[in-house]
Formats: C-alpha cells, structure tokens, sequence
C-alpha cells in the first residue's frame, strides 16, 4: 500500500513539473524586446587645422534594427564637471555658438544651435553626425586650456535612452610657438618659493631637443636631465637617476639628437620615482626619503662645459602631485593653463615669456653659464659655472612660428 501511494505521488510531482515547465516556455516566447537609443563612443578626438577648422564623425546607435523610421536628437550639455571628476581631466566646453552639427547622409539636415534630431532610416541601427568648427583664434580660446564639445543623446522616439548616451569630443589642437636656441654651457635653476607647500607626491617635466651627446672622458656621459635631490642622467640610450635601484626598465631605449622629448618625473608615495618618455613609462628608481617643499632647487641639464651640450628647452613645469599616465599625454607638448590645480612652477620660454615663472608663486630662475671653455674632463663643483644676467645667458636664436605635434623643429607660415 506505500508502494503505490508513493509511485502516486512521484508521477503527481513528475506531472506538475512539466506543466510548470511547459507555462515557462509559453510564458518566455512572448518576451518582448524594447529598442534603445546609446552613443557608439565615449570619446572622440577632432584634428583642428589652424587655417580650416576641423571635423570629426560621431555615431547615435540603437541597439536593435529599426522596424521603422526611428528619432534621435543629440544635443551639446555641459556634463563635463562630472567627466572631469571621473577621469581626472580639466575640459572646458567649447561654446555651442562655434560649433555646427549635421546629419551625415542629410547634410542638408544641419543645426547651428548646438542641437539636431536625426533619423534612424527602417532596417537601420544608426545616424552619423559631423560635428564642424570653423578657426579658433587663439586669443579667444587660449591654446593653455583643454577645450571638449559634450554632446548627449536628450531624446528618441524609440522606448528608452541607455547610460551610455554621451560622446565627448576632444579637440586637438596645433601650437604654434617660439623656442630658444642656447648653447652649450648654460642651463637653467628653479629655486622654489618657501610658500609652496610640502608634498610626498610631486612631479617634474620638461620638453626639449639635443643637438648632440656629449661624453666628457672616452665614452662616459655626466649630462642631466631634471635633478632634485638626486642626480639625473641621459646619454643616448638611457635616461635615469644615477647610483639609485631601478626597479623596472624598458629595452631598447634610444634618444635621438635633434628630435623633440618629453621627459616626465612622477614621485610616488611608496618612495619610488617613475620616468615616462614621450608619455610612456620607461623606468622606475626605489627613492625614499624625498619630499617636494619650498625653499629648495631644482636643476635642468648642466652648465658646465663638458656635461653640456646645445640644445633647445620648453615647458618646464612642476607638480605637487603625481600626474597619472593619462594626464601626462593630455599635454606632452600643449602649454598649459598657469593655474592649473597643483601646478607649482612654470616656464613655458617661449618668446613672450622667457625663462619667467609664470604660476602664483615666486619661484626664482636661475640662468647659469659655464666658466670653463674645455669640453673635456672632469668638471664637478661650482667654480665651473656661475649665475648671469639674462641678457648674457646663451640664446642664440629664437625659432618662430614652430609648430607641434612634431618630432623635429618644423615651422610653419604665420
């Protein structure tokens, strides 16, 4: 009698699974799927010539393929405070009076007012736009300042807008500068001003191009990059810090004469000094026991005779943070807004400016000229260079009318 009230109940359960089974599948094949409106990319960058403008392509997207003609409008919104919290960036957006948006396979769909409703064509997923600057003047948009158009998707006639709906575009700007030609046996010091706060985290930074090696004894080089509180050095297959543990290396490293560098030195809080080359990490030294503060010096290159060599020299700036990776390619060679949050000390030396500071502080800049003529030999302590007025440091030529980005001097008409 338990057999069968079991076997009962084992085929009662066994039936009531396959009908809830079969209510399920009943159930999932009247699912429907609602279309989405979303941006293709969260980034874009527009090459601006300084005589055209510029252009670039962004794309609204839906998530599935129109059944019919479908709606989008995107729109320019300042949503940069909070791009620029996320990533650690400083964008200013571009005012919507300067930019013109167009529906790509309807150019003449066009909108001046920073804003355009494009249509999604049935059978479809997506609508290009171009986005179109004319010239910037310079005077009115500083080249110092990061400039972004933000644009949001604000309305679609499909069910719902996804969160990825943004697209930032980025503008890549020309520079269009001056540059010191100096000669061999000068360089420049930073004494910082005793107001500058003290900083476990700092960063050094400098752009500049060398007319040749020099190697003061047989084949041994003592020439400096940017020393402080150690002694930097560049020869042209190494650049680092000297007598320091390194931890990380990259092979094949080379330096070349007569091409432009930018060199990047991030101290960490965990005691360690990372060297970044044109934006990429290339070297990490173990230094403990260094802090960034006031009152102290920072040296660029040597001036003495035998570690020097001509050279041309730009953007100097200083950090009381670490730069990121990222941070540190957004400017390779942009000059930079001279109240930029952590900046501490700046010399962009172009014609304008000199070798002035031009942050908050009052940094002095010491420019130094070698008292020895020999190029040979060892040359170490103070009596091998001295501190000169400006009109005698060692500029020979100003270069105008450079351009960036480039890897050599390249000039251009005004």
């Amino acid at each position: 009698m338990k057999k069968i009230i079991l076997n009962t109940l084992l085929t009662t359960l066994l039936l009531g699974s396959v009908g809830c089974q079969e209510t399920l599948d009943e159930t999932s094949t009247d699912i429907k799927f609602h279309n989405s409106a979303y941006m293709s990319l969260e980034k874009a960058t527009m090459n601006v010539d300084r005589k055209l403008g510029g252009t670039v392509e962004i794309e609204p997207r839906l998530a599935l393929v129109a059944k019919k003609d479908e709606k989008i409008t995107v729109s320019i919104d300042d949503f940069l405070k909070q791009y620029n919290q996320e990533n650690t960036t400083n964008f200013k957006m571009l005012p919507a009076s300067e930019v013109e948006l167009y529906e790509v396979e309807n150019p003449k769909n066009f909108s001046k007012n920073g804003s355009l409703t494009v249509t999604i064509k049935e059978g479809k997923i997506s609508s290009k736009v171009r986005v179109k600057i004319g010239v910037l003047n310079p005077k009115t948009y500083s080249l110092g300042v990061k400039y972004a158009i933000p644009l949001n998707i604000v309305s679609t006639s499909v069910k719902q807008v996804l969160s990825n709906n943004k697209t930032l575009v980025a503008l890549q700007r020309p520079v269009i500068t001056s540059v010191a030609h100096i000669k061999e046996g000068h360089a420049p010091k930073i004494k910082f001003d005793p107001k500058i706060p003290e900083s476990e985290e700092f960063t050094l930074q400098a752009f500049f191009m060398f007319d040749f090696f020099r190697a003061y004894q047989g084949s041994i080089y003592n020439m400096s990059m940017l020393s402080y509180n150690w002694y930097s050095r560049i020869n042209p297959t190494d650049v680092n810090l000297a007598d320091k543990v390194r931890e990380f290396a990259t092979d094949g490293l080379e330096i070349k004469t007569k091409r432009w560098y930018q060199v990047t030195y991030v101290k960490t809080k965990d005691h360690r000094v990372k060297i970044y080359l044109d934006g990429k990490h290339v070297r990490t030294f173990i230094m403990p026991n260094v802090k960034l503060k006031g009152d102290t010096t920072m040296s660029i290159f040597n001036p003495q005779m035998s570690y020097s060599v001509s050279h041309i020299l730009r953007e100097v700036r200083v950090w009381s943070k670490a730069l990121t990776e990222a941070q540190i390619n957004a400017d390779l060679y942009n000059p930079i807004d001279p109240d930029s949050d952590g900046l501490v000390a700046y010399l962009p030396i172009d014609f304008e400016n000199k070798y002035n500071d031009v942050t908050k502080y009052e940094n002095v800049v010491e420019l130094h000229k070698a008292t020895r003529n020999s190029p040979f030999g060892v040359q170490d302590g103070e009596s091998y260079h001295k501190i000169v007025k400006p009109e005698e440091y060692g500029i020979d030529e100003w270069h105008h009318n450079v351009i960036f980005p480039s890897e050599t001097l390249q000039k251009v008409e005004p």
